[in-house]
């Protein structure tokens, strides 16, 4: 929630700010991360052993040749597994499997970008987000501080003009038109936004909720 000694002045130009970090290529990375999490599992090649966290001479001698032995079979398994499948799509994927587990970097890091798109095709297909549908919910929910505020504000005046009365506050023209007969933010918001980024209302708002419904039914699944 905004807090309330922020003049509407300010509260707009901070939600203007959080409207603009809005941005489709940040979605669409964030998506194609959240593929690749899917896409490439953990320990491939073997998972480390626990130790003792104070092990003996001898037992420090052995675990140093343990390391050495499994080190080598990991690096022997990963040739094994690209000497087994000679396809370049596979071998790309043994890579950054194998680059990943050692530690040394990310798959989206490592393949080219056509690869690893081609690699975690299912999975993003899987995801069913759609990016459009982001964009506009992110919008929208940068602006909702502002027009919870405008909608507050509007309830409170009692006078005869309160438009004139919230203009004189601060408000701004478009966004005061956009709450008349609105008790809730959302819909004010979507009707402001539709006449800036010349979109229908009615496509925001669908958008918003598409993606709010997949919020909380993650969050109930989650138990959250």
């Amino acid at each position: 929630m905004a807090g309330s000694h922020e003049t509407p002045e300010e509260l707009f130009a901070k939600c203007e700010a959080n409207a603009k970090v809005v941005n489709r290529d940040i979605y669409l990375r964030a998506l194609s991360i959240l593929a690749g999490i899917l896409t490439f599992p953990d320990n491939l090649f073997g998972q480390e052993p626990a130790h003792d966290s104070a092990p003996s001479v001898e037992g420090r001698n052995s675990v140093i040749l343990q390391r050495i032995i499994r080190e080598a079979s990991r690096y022997g398994d990963l040739v094994h597994w690209l000497k087994e499948y000679p396809g370049q799509q596979q071998r790309w994927l043994l890579l950054a499997l194998w680059l990943k587990e050692e530690g040394i970097c990310e798959p989206i890091e490592f393949l080219p970008k056509q690869v690893y798109e081609n690699l975690t095709a299912e999975k993003r297909a899987e995801l069913g987000v759609s990016i459009t549908d982001l964009q506009h919910h992110g919008r929208v929910e940068a602006w909702k501080p502002y027009f919870e505020r405008l909608l507050k504000d509007r309830r409170k005046k009692k006078s005869r003009d309160p438009e004139r009365d919230l203009a004189q506050a601060g408000y701004r023209d478009d966004a005061i038109a956009a709450t008349r007969n609105k008790r809730l933010a959302i819909p004010a918001v979507c009707d402001w936004l539709a006449g800036t980024l010349q979109i229908d209302s009615g496509t925001l708002r669908n958008a918003h909720s598409r993606i709010s419904r997949g919020q909380h039914h993650k969050s109930s699944d989650c138990g959250l």
